[in-house]
């Protein structure tokens, strides 16, 4: 049956969700969570315990420069290593290189992938709920996406209870900043936060290289810190283990965890099959997409980028031919950014949109892609279009796409 801390509920109303559901599965050292929005699979995290993850800092040795990437390897951990950018070093700009051998605090920026090692930064900051507070020149920076009566409300506040000329590190204020209600909550979180790059540099000239000076944040702790769990958000898992640390943490964040924190356990119907994760997961790894409409997407990811096509397929329509291009064109933006999320496409991806001859219908596809592409994490930016009526989109990579892990999920699902 599916347990709560207080009490069960019905299979039925599981099977028809109209709220976000997390679901969780740990299998050997690895936790995955697909996170399901409106019954389909929105986004997939999978993270090793203990593994060399984005946000990590560590106490590392410099290697050998690589001159044809313009980058220096610096072992991490024993046999691990990443890439430091040549630019990236400060002692760079003033023409001074760094030697092999020397020690060096780095924070790493992007995980390894495939045969490519992870890419780190000398610049160190630490992430929170209100606030990052980083090794910069002291300032305070603030979210764009906060209002300006709320931006005036939040630098009122520093300016008097924490001046600029007190500071010792950089502040970027985040959006869950200006929702917060008790100001004094965001300058425990700084304090917090500069005491511990304050520690970890301070430490960092009596410890010994290949260490973990600080571990980022886990995927789950993630998910509470963005803000992406809710009083409506269902955390879904069969493991124990798993389900008391979701109820820790619902705790820490201020939720009820018998609201939240779910505990499947009946042994007649799984639950990757109560959910239908073996379809779901097709959806969002087939290279054909269908749209509602008959029309379809096709998605061919290579080495060097992604592109996606878009046909008209079995759409019908008595509108005018324009009129319906445009309807498949904007059917086909909303879905691309869904799968672009999901898959967790990055990189270079090029989109083929039906072609239209009036340029307002060109203007009015390309603003409604732009406006749904700001509201991915990490966003796509759409570059330009080129001579061939492509639309170039550029999305930075965080984590792998969805096909560097389409095996393991098959076999989670599939157990």
């Amino acid at each position: 049956m599916i347990q709560s801390n207080q009490s069960p509920y019905s299979i039925a109303e599981e099977m028809h969700p109209t709220d976000n559901r997390f679901l969780l599965f740990a299998e050997n050292g690895t936790i995955t969570v697909f996170c399901m929005e409106n019954g389909r699979i929105a986004e997939v995290w999978q993270e090793k315990e203990q593994s060399v993850r984005v946000g990590d800092i560590y106490l590392g040795r410099v290697g050998h420069f690589a001159a044809n990437i313009d980058a220096y390897y610096v072992e991490i951990l024993k046999g691990i290593s990443c890439f430091l950018p040549a630019e990236d070093v400060v002692s760079e700009k003033s023409g001074v290189r760094l030697h092999e051998g020397e020690e060096i605090l780095v924070q790493i920026k992007k995980e390894a992938y495939k045969t490519k090692l992870a890419y780190a930064t000398t610049k160190l900051e630490i992430a929170g709920k209100y606030a990052v507070v980083s090794d910069a020149a002291p300032a305070v920076y603030y979210s764009r996406k906060i209002g300006r009566e709320e931006k005036e409300r939040l630098k009122k506040f520093m300016e008097d209870n924490y001046p600029v000329s007190d500071m010792s590190f950089q502040i970027l204020l985040r959006t869950a900043a200006a929702e917060c209600h008790d100001l004094m909550q965001i300058l425990g979180e700084i304090r917090e936060h500069e005491k511990c790059l304050r520690r970890i540099m301070d430490s960092a000239s009596h410890t010994y290289p290949l260490c973990r000076m600080y571990e980022s944040a886990s995927v789950l702790e993630f998910l509470f810190r963005e803000g992406r769990i809710h009083g409506q958000t269902k955390i879904v898992t069969r493991d124990e283990t798993l389900h008391e640390r979701i109820d820790g943490l619902c705790r820490q964040y201020g939720f009820d965890p018998a609201e939240i924190s779910v505990l499947y356990s009946d042994p007649n119907l799984p639950m990757t099959v109560l959910y239908g994760l073996q379809s779901r997961l097709r959806e969002i790894t087939e290279e054909k997409v269908w749209l509602p409409s008959g029309a379809s997407l096709y998605i061919a990811p290579t080495e060097a980028l992604h592109v996606i096509d878009v046909n008209t397929g079995k759409y019908t329509s008595k509108s005018c031919r324009e009129e319906t291009f445009l309807k498949i064109n904007l059917e086909a933006a909303r879905e691309i950014v869904f799968q672009i999320r999901a898959r967790n496409l990055s990189g270079i991806i090029l989109v083929d949109f039906i072609n239209m001859k009036e340029e307002n219908n060109a203007t009015i596809l390309l603003a409604d892609l732009k406006k749904r592409l700001k509201q991915c994490s990490p966003p796509g930016v759409v570059v330009d279009i080129t001579k061939l009526g492509l639309v170039e989109i550029t999305r930075e990579k965080k984590r792998p796409d969805i096909y560097s892990i389409k095996d393991k999920l098959i076999k989670i699902i599939l157990r």
